[in-house]
């Protein structure tokens, strides 16, 4: 029995993971994004997790995602409850 992956092309799926990057469909990213399982990848404006303010979570609230997953770089980070009070 020969067992293959199933392609998924209508949804958006991690192809690779490195340091300064991630890949999403083969498509490689370098700033930080916001990804749904399905449709467009959209720009998500940070560029430091310092920065983050609770502007940055009303967006991902108005996707009315039922996860949110938050890549903090290569050192793991925990964001302070009050940014993310729309989320919860």
């Amino acid at each position: 029995m020969k067992l293959q992956p199933d392609p998924l092309s209508a949804l958006n799926t991690v192809t690779r993971i490195e340091d300064s990057y991630i890949e999403i469909n083969t498509v490689r990213y370098e700033s930080s994004i916001l990804v749904m399982p399905e449709g467009a990848i959209t720009p998500w404006n940070i560029t430091h997790f310092n920065l983050l303010e609770p502007s940055h979570f009303e967006l991902i609230t108005e996707l009315r995602p039922e996860l949110v997953i938050l890549g903090s770089g290569l050192k793991h980070r925990f964001v302070r409850p009050a940014l993310m009070q729309d989320l919860y």
